[in-house]
């Protein structure tokens, strides 16, 4: 980096030159780690594992929703089976 040329002593020597203030923005741009594409790399994967893990969650509460389903179908047969047989007691007594 180059100073302007000031006098010595002068508070002009710790300012950098505006042509310099360029180079350094220019500078910090290019740290690897402000870079669009590597930070969206990194996004995607984080945004996949997310997705992935989302639908492995649904996927389970839907499964114990159809095994509640289908207990609650066989306990109202149960309870069907259990009606038709005191109403043929009821009838045929």
């Amino acid at each position: 980096m180059k100073l302007r040329e000031d006098p010595p002593g002068s508070l002009q020597n710790t300012i950098p030159a505006p042509s310099d203030r360029g180079q350094l923005a220019r500078a910090r741009k290019a740290n690897p780690h402000r870079l669009p594409g590597l930070s969206c790399v990194c996004l995607k994967r984080y945004w996949r594992v997310f997705l992935v893990i989302t639908g492995l969650v649904v996927q389970v509460v839907l499964t114990v929703m159809v095994w509640q389903l289908v207990d609650l179908s066989i306990s109202l047969m149960e309870v069907w089976a259990e009606l038709a047989r005191k109403h043929l007691e009821l009838t045929l007594s």
